[in-house]
């Protein structure tokens, strides 16, 4: 049984007590200048972590001589910390807070830092950390279906024929489409779904379907049989994609996906709990399956099962991190 959240303190900031073993945390935005007990103190945010860690005079000169003293750009770069039990307090040890590693730096640096009394120093020892991999800048939604429709252009699918298979002008597209592009893509070019199936060329004539021709055909008796509806496509007549042998095949496919994309879901919303921030699911996935992670229906299949796999297995977000090695050690 780990303790570590039993011994967190009723306080606004991380405490030494909590770091009785060593934790690497990544620095967050937001960290800024704050008053405490009338003195100016820095107040750096944690990545996943409630509250913020107020760090020493001789800490801040550690930070500002390994990453220059612009705390903005710290953000995205990582540390350990760790509980020095000989911290002193006017006469009493009371431990303190200490950074015993840093990303971003390329060598071991031992630096002079404040100490206790006037005008003092000390030499402090800081060791390399492996820089942890920084969450991607999210894209809009707009800069996704640019690079869908890109996508797209390059394999010779124009933006009418997406038009037509969403039912919605380019400008009406929006997060769902988004997805559907994406599942369509990579049916295409990783599952070898056939593109004219899926995709069917339109009339240069209207950038919307065709409508659907009915033929009307006499039954015995004199009675109008109408047959199922016929989509015009150019010059031709086509049966509806719904009707051909490939569009079952496509279709089964389809909802394996949508299957495989439902639970991933679920999982990601079981281990961080919900509302998942759809940015932090790409990121995660990204490092599960060694690659960026622009849109997640973009994975391929066997990538899909790489993912569903692993977060079967695991219980929490603690677990996932300690799985990834983004939690704790030197």
């Amino acid at each position: 049984m780990d303790i570590t959240d039993a011994l967190a303190p009723a306080s606004d900031q991380l405490d030494a007590v909590e770091l009785v073993n060593p934790r690497t945390f990544t620095i967050d935005t937001g960290s800024k200048l704050g008053t405490r007990d009338g003195k100016t103190v820095a107040e750096i945010r944690l990545a996943d972590f409630p509250r913020v860690w107020r760090p020493s005079k001789g800490m801040l000169d550690v930070l500002a001589a390994c990453w220059g003293t612009d705390g903005k750009q710290w953000a995205g770069r990582s540390l350990t910390l760790y509980c020095d039990p000989n911290v002193m307090f006017g006469p009493d040890k009371v431990g303190g807070i200490r950074i015993s590693h840093l990303s971003h730096i390329d060598k071991p640096r031992t630096l002079m830092i404040r100490a206790n009394g006037v005008g003092r120093k000390k030499p402090w020892h800081v060791e390399p950390l492996a820089d942890a991999p920084t969450r991607p800048v999210p894209l809009s939604v707009e800069q996704r279906i640019e690079m869908a429709v890109a996508s797209f252009a390059s394999i010779g699918i124009s933006v009418e024929r997406l038009e037509v298979k969403l039912g919605a002008r380019r400008d009406q597209w929006g997060g769902a489409q988004v997805v559907d592009l994406g599942a369509w893509y990579t049916a295409i070019t990783r599952d070898g779904v056939d593109a004219e199936s899926l995709l069917p060329e339109v009339s240069r004539q209207s950038a919307s379907p065709a409508p659907a021709v009915e033929d009307v055909t006499a039954a015995p008796g004199g009675a109008a049989v109408t047959s199922s509806p016929v989509e015009e496509v150019g010059s031709e007549q086509r049966l509806p994609i719904s009707s051909t042998g490939a569009s079952v095949v496509n279709g089964v496919k389809a909802n394996l996906r949508r299957g495989q994309l439902a639970a991933i879901e679920e999982d990601f919303a079981r281990l961080l709990g919900a509302p998942v921030d759809p940015e932090e699911v790409l990121w995660w996935s990204g490092l599960i399956v060694a690659h960026p992670v622009a849109v997640l229906a973009d994975l391929g299949t066997e990538d899909l099962r790489k993912l569903q796999s692993r977060l079967n297995r695991l219980r929490d977000r603690e677990q996932l991190e300690a799985e990834l090695g983004l939690k704790g050690g030197e």
